[in-house]
């Protein structure tokens, strides 16, 4: 069996906090407690379902933006796009 990525979601878009963890696995930045847990527990559920994140195309971050986090809920601020990719299997011809 072979294993692919392939995009489950392409309009994942991340607060500045998030793409910090996501990008570097750096928490530093994130000072309230509640949304560091949010994200672990995010990232902890996506990784079980075989789903990863991935920085998406630069063109379509958002300076500003209304929308929640798509990871940590966050309120409204700068959003950074990303991709969501999930693992498939496929058989290999022998």
């Amino acid at each position: 069996m072979q294993t692919r990525l392939e995009i489950w979601e392409d309009k994942f878009m991340l607060c500045d906090d998030c793409v910090q963890v996501v990008a570097n696995d750096d928490y530093s930045g994130i000072v309230d407690a509640r949304q560091e847990k949010q994200i672990r527990q995010s990232l902890s559920s996506m990784a079980k379902q075989g789903m990863h994140i991935s920085l998406g195309d630069s063109e379509k971050d958002e300076t500003f933006s209304m929308e929640l986090c798509d990871l940590c809920f966050s309120l409204a601020g700068r959003r950074t796009h990303c991709v969501v990719l999930y693992e498939t299997w496929e058989q290999q011809d022998a």
